[in-house]
């Protein structure tokens, strides 16, 4: 389902799964995959409006993700390239930049505006430029004494 303007230029191969949603507004959303790239997005993925894909390379997206509005996912930069993962259960928040060779693990959460360039490990919130991730886990602890 797509709502508003969404931009795709396809050059290689595009997969998207069953169930993806784009939320609409003046801004596009848009999905680029260059010659000889490859873009997968899993099932019931949800994106925001003025969210970017790019890929030169690989970029993979895992099932039911969701993506905050001008949340950015390129595999090349100037300085760097790299296929980028996605796994499922994965939120990332407003503003927030996926840079080359990340791989983002299953549960895990970016914070709004955060940059994203090493792995988050699953199961973790990342934050901040660059983003650094802590665990989602509460643990209760015992006060001695």
């Amino acid at each position: 389902m797509a709502e508003g303007p969404l931009r795709i230029e396809v050059d290689g191969d595009l997969s998207i799964g069953d169930r993806v949603c784009f939320i609409g507004s003046v801004v596009p959303t848009e999905i680029l995959v260059r010659a000889g790239a490859k873009v997968e997005i899993g099932q019931k993925c949800m994106f925001n409006y003025g969210t970017s894909i790019e890929a030169k390379d690989s970029v993979r997206i895992g099932n039911r993700c969701m993506f905050g509005s001008f949340v950015r996912v390129s595999d090349s930069s100037g300085q760097s390239s790299g296929p980028i993962v996605i796994e499922d259960d994965v939120w990332i928040g407003h503003g927030a930049v996926v840079e080359p060779g990340v791989r983002i693990g299953h549960g895990s959460v970016v914070g709004a505006g955060s940059v994203v360039t090493k792995d988050v490990p699953p199961k973790s919130m990342a934050m901040g430029n660059p983003a650094r991730p802590m665990s989602l886990s509460l643990r209760v602890t015992e006060a001695n004494g």
